[in-house]
């Protein structure tokens, strides 16, 4: 199971989500020269980096915020019933904590009702994590991995 922030998740997953939908991503920044703000090439990972679609190389839109906005899944969520695929999620609770809160993790898993057995899940301390984990792996084939 992957936890927010414990394992670094970063907004590399919403770019490599964003490509597996067929985006163009690129990666910049804001600098200041000369007085001036000036947008840049960057690196993922880069301080101040964020992914944008770029579309005959002209900025669109900072890429969404799959795993931690709300109503930026959403949007993701129309994406794949769009394509085909159903969601089910799913909350276990497994542990309670020293307050007497229950703790848990949530379990998603999208998948194709006209192809027999395709499924792609996930499991993550969140439930819009553990569904861009769960987006990710539909449409590369592959498990995150940062």
């Amino acid at each position: 199971m992957i936890k927010e922030g414990g394992n670094h998740v970063s907004r590399k997953l919403d770019a490599a989500i964003a490509e597996g939908l067929g985006k163009d991503v690129c990666w910049k920044k804001w600098e200041t020269r000369g007085g001036f703000d000036v947008f840049t090439d960057a690196s993922p990972g880069e301080k101040g980096a964020d992914a944008y679609f770029f579309h005959n190389e002209h900025l669109i839109d900072a890429v969404p915020h799959y795993f931690e906005d709300g109503n930026d899944m959403l949007g993701l969520d129309a994406e794949m019933r769009a394509r085909g695929y159903w969601l089910d999620t799913l909350r276990y609770f497994t542990v309670v904590d020293t307050n007497g809160y229950l703790q848990g993790w949530w379990r998603v898993v999208y998948w194709k009702r006209e192809r027999n057995g395709e499924f792609y899940h996930a499991c993550a301390s969140t439930e819009l994590l553990a569904r861009a984990l769960a987006v990710h792996k539909a449409l590369t084939g592959k498990e995150w991995k940062e």
